[in-house]
């Protein structure tokens, strides 16, 4: 579940990483995907665990959290090609033919379309996960909520006040 939702209609940038290998049972590894998006005009960030990268699974994530006719930019990957359909204004870098990024205008303003802060962000999380012997499924989701909410703004210690 996504625990929190944008407040904006965009841009947000969306992608799919694969953390590999988690421990998913006793003496079980295995590859686990995670899909995060960023609201890019207020720095609110959301990841989660996937079951996979296919279409149905990814458009659900970004409906969940990116309220409806927002811009949303992604790599060139299918699970977000039917973006369009489901009402959001969908631009696509395509990093298999090496391109990162690149200005468009969009509403009367260029704007660069890329996914770079998330593909950063990834790098993160795999730091903080690289212990391979602690890398379970379980910490895999508390540091994806600790990046989720150490962007969110809020007051590190907040949780923990008393009023």
């Amino acid at each position: 579940d996504l625990p929190i939702v944008g407040t904006s209609l965009g841009p947000y940038e969306v992608d799919e990483f694969v953390m590999k290998p988690v421990k998913t049972a006793p003496g079980v590894f295995s590859n686990v995907w995670v899909q995060d998006i960023l609201e890019r005009s207020t720095g609110l960030y959301t990841a989660h665990v996937v079951e996979n990268r296919s279409a149905e699974v990814l458009i659900g994530g970004v409906v969940s959290f990116c309220p409806p006719n927002s811009i949303v930019f992604s790599d060139d990957w299918g699970g977000y090609a039917r973006l369009d359909s489901h009402g959001y204004r969908h631009f696509t870098v395509n990093h298999s033919a090496r391109e990162m990024s690149r200005e468009e205008e969009i509403d009367g303003e260029t704007v660069e379309i890329h996914v770079n802060t998330l593909e950063a962000l990834h790098s993160v999380i795999r730091r903080r996960l690289a212990n391979k012997a602690r890398r379970n499924v379980a910490r895999l989701q508390l540091v994806l909520k600790e990046f989720a909410y150490r962007r969110s703004g809020r007051p590190l210690l907040a949780p923990l006040k008393v009023q």
